[in-house]
This record gives C-alpha cells, structure tokens and sequence, in this order.
C-alpha cells in the first residue's frame, strides 16, 4: 500500500511540475496576444480595408507577437554567459 501512494503522490508532483510551466506559458502568451491585438487595432482602423479590419489586426497582432519575441531570442543570445 506504501508504494501505491508513493506512485499516487510522485505521479501528482510530476504532474503539476509539467503542467504548471504549460499553463502559465499558455496564460503569458493568450495575454500578449490579446495586447498585441489592441495594439495593432487602431492601426488597421486606418487602413483602406474595412471589411477585413478584424483579422488584419490579428494577423498584425500575431506578427508583432511573433517579433518580439524573436527580438527577445537575439537579445538573449547575444548576451555573454555568466
């Protein structure tokens, strides 16, 4: 019985050492998109294309997404290792 709940609690710790990482990443990532959104937003208001206003700042807000976060990558590989 000793070994089931050492399985039973390893398992749990296991789980929420994976997944808590996952799920914050997944919480970071909804928010910057949804900033990168409305930032993009007022920007494709002034472009000629009103009907396809919506999905112009999501793919705008996908691709400022997208370069900071490749910007963020240079930055930290370009930084000298401690």
């Amino acid at each position: 019985m000793r070994q089931f709940w050492s399985f039973i609690k390893t398992t749990i710790i296991g789980g929420v050492v994976f997944l808590l990482p996952v799920a914050a990443t997944i919480v970071v990532v909804a928010k910057f998109g949804e900033v990168a959104v409305k930032t993009v937003a007022p920007l494709a208001k002034k472009l000629p294309l009103a009907e396809s206003e919506a999905s112009l700042s999501s793919i705008g807000g996908c691709n400022a997404a997208r370069a900071s976060g490749f910007l963020g990558g240079l930055i930290a590989r370009s930084l000298p290792p401690r």
